[in-house]
């Protein structure tokens, strides 16, 4: 899929992988509220390096902003649509991230669907969550080969410029 010409083309599958992350969302907000019990507790300071590098894993989403950038009409309006987006996408991980810890207390696991148990609707809920991650890699990968392929292909830029953005990238 990454190998498509148009950024644009992906997007039927970006549709389908926001609607499997929602459909997961709501399937864990539902399931914390079934299961909502108060029992929240002092995590103790050594877990904060985790709570931090689990905050920049979840807010990894940088790989979507150069497509996006791209994909706009209006690249002029990009700094407040990447704001507004960093803003919803922190409330949501906070909102999923104080009723899991309140639910789950001492007991929260890293990736909190370990908390759910084995069940059927919860191995439906981690698939459709699969799903939705593997249809973003695509989106993520297209300014990669691009720039791969003009610094491979064409030679029209300096090797050393190319090289810089691929690092820029990862």
């Amino acid at each position: 899929l990454a190998m498509l010409r148009s950024i644009r083309s992906l997007g039927p599958f970006s549709l389908l992988a926001n609607a499997a992350l929602l459909a997961g969302f709501v399937a864990v907000v539902v399931y914390i509220g079934k299961h909502f019990a108060w029992r929240p507790s002092s995590p103790p300071l050594t877990s904060f390096p985790l709570f931090f590098g689990q905050m920049t894993a979840a807010l990894e989403g940088i790989g979507f902003v150069i497509p996006v950038e791209s994909s706009m009409k209006n690249k002029a309006r990009f700094p407040m649509v990447l704001r507004i987006a960093l803003v919803m996408m922190t409330m949501v991980l906070m909102t999923v991230g104080i009723l899991g810890f309140a639910t789950f207390g001492d007991e929260t696991r890293s990736i909190l669907l370990l908390n759910f148990g084995t069940s059927t609707t919860v191995s439906a809920v981690k698939a459709v969550l699969v799903i939705g991650i593997l249809f973003t890699y695509p989106l993520q990968l297209v300014p990669v080969i691009q720039i791969t392929e003009s610094w491979v292909l064409t030679g029209r830029r300096n090797r050393a410029e190319s090289a810089r953005e691929l690092m820029e990238l990862g």
